[in-house]
Parts: structure tokens; C-alpha cells; sequence
């Protein structure tokens, strides 16, 4: 998952 390293998405990593 790139995107959700640079969006607030659901994916507990960038949720973080």
C-alpha cells in the first residue's frame, strides 16, 4: 500500500 503512506486511509499504518 504506497498510497496510504502519504494519505489518512484506513490502513493503520499512516493512521498512525
Amino acid at each position: 500500500h504506497s498510497m496510504a503512506q502519504s494519505t489518512p486511509y484506513r490502513s493503520d499504518k499512516a493512521a498512525s
